[in-house]
C-alpha cells in the first residue's frame, strides 16, 4: 500500500470513529462524554491530519529518490 493510500485509510478510520462517537452522544450527553471527546478524539483528529501530511511528504521524497537512483 502506498503512502497516500495509508494516509487516506487513517483518515477514513478516524472519520468512522468520530461518527460512531457522535452516535453514542445521542444517548449519552454529559460532562464525561464531552471531556472524553475533547481529551482524546479532538487531538487524535489533529494527529491523524499531521501524520497524513507527513506520509504525503515521505511519498514525494521516495519518488524523488527512485528517480535519482535510475
Amino acid at each position: 500500500m502506498s503512502m497516500p493510500h495509508r494516509a487516506k485509510a487513517m483518515q477514513e478510520t478516524t472519520k468512522m470513529l468520530k461518527v460512531a462517537w457522535e452516535r453514542a452522544g445521542e444517548g449519552w450527553r454529559d460532562v464525561q462524554h464531552e471531556r472524553f471527546g475533547s481529551r482524546w478524539l479532538d487531538p487524535l483528529e489533529r494527529s491523524v491530519r499531521n501524520a497524513a501530511s507527513a506520509l504525503d511528504e515521505v511519498q514525494v521524497l521516495l519518488q524523488r529518490a527512485e528517480r535519482d537512483c535510475q
